[in-house]
């Protein structure tokens, strides 16, 4: 059984190995696309339940002041000394009967902040553990390119011998290296104490300034001919 195997793999065309490297780093770069969704997604929700949290702290007019601290905001909310802002009109109605739901609801939107960004920080790494992916498959795939240096020779765009897939895998994977350290710093810079970091953090996590896009449409496309051509 295992002789067959090996046979089956020895008989296995250039083209043929490098379209399996290379649906195993579309297959991973799809992923990343899915996380890099998912990261929009929480930052949204964390800049809206901010702006929440921001305007339910207006409901209150301390009687010392009170910083917006997301570090200390459960015990500011805890004060007993704070009462309901000056001017009445600002204060839903619902909550001029029910004040006491303030610190309830203070409470349960410091609880969902904390909750996202446990979340952002499992999605960077989640991110980590796709680089690595990426990474393995690079080892893996210039392992396989060095018995296709002594091959024949690439002539035609419709050939794909593996040590050119090799360095396309080199090439698109570093980008996401580099890509994965910009959004580790993205997050570890995040403070919610900052007016206006969340909305930058936004804007910046929708740069792409390290992945080579047009060299992934490419590699996509040769793919495709190579497959065509195969059949």
């Amino acid at each position: 059984m295992l002789c067959c195997v090996s046979n089956t793999l020895n008989h296995l065309t250039p083209a043929t190995v490098s379209i399996k490297l290379l649906d195993r780093l579309e297959k991973l770069v799809q992923d990343w696309t899915v996380l890099h969704a998912n990261g929009s997604q929480l930052l949204g929700s964390l800049s809206n339940l901010h702006q929440q949290r921001k305007l339910t702290w207006s409901f209150y007019k301390p009687a010392t002041p009170a910083s917006d601290d997301y570090s200390n905001s459960t015990n500011a909310s805890m004060d007993l000394d704070v009462q309901l802002a000056s001017h009445p009109a600002i204060v839903p109605p619902f909550l001029q009967l029910f004040p006491c739901v303030i610190d309830r609801l203070i409470m349960k939107q410091t609880c969902s902040l904390e909750k996202i960004m446990s979340s952002l920080d499992e999605l960077v790494d989640d991110y980590r553990k796709t680089v690595n992916t990426m990474q393995a498959l690079t080892k893996d795939a210039h392992a396989k390119s060095l018995s296709s240096l002594y091959g024949k020779v690439f002539l035609s765009t419709a050939d794909l011998p593996t040590f050119l897939a090799a360095d396309w895998i080199d090439t698109i994977v570093a980008g996401y290296q580099r890509e994965l350290l910009f959004k580790e710093d993205l997050i570890s810079k995040l403070d919610l104490r900052m007016d206006g970091n969340i909305d930058v953090t936004r804007r910046q996590w929708e740069v792409t300034q390290w992945l080579d896009l047009k060299l992934e449409v490419a590699v996509r496309d040769r793919v495709k001919l190579a497959k065509q051509t195969c059949r």
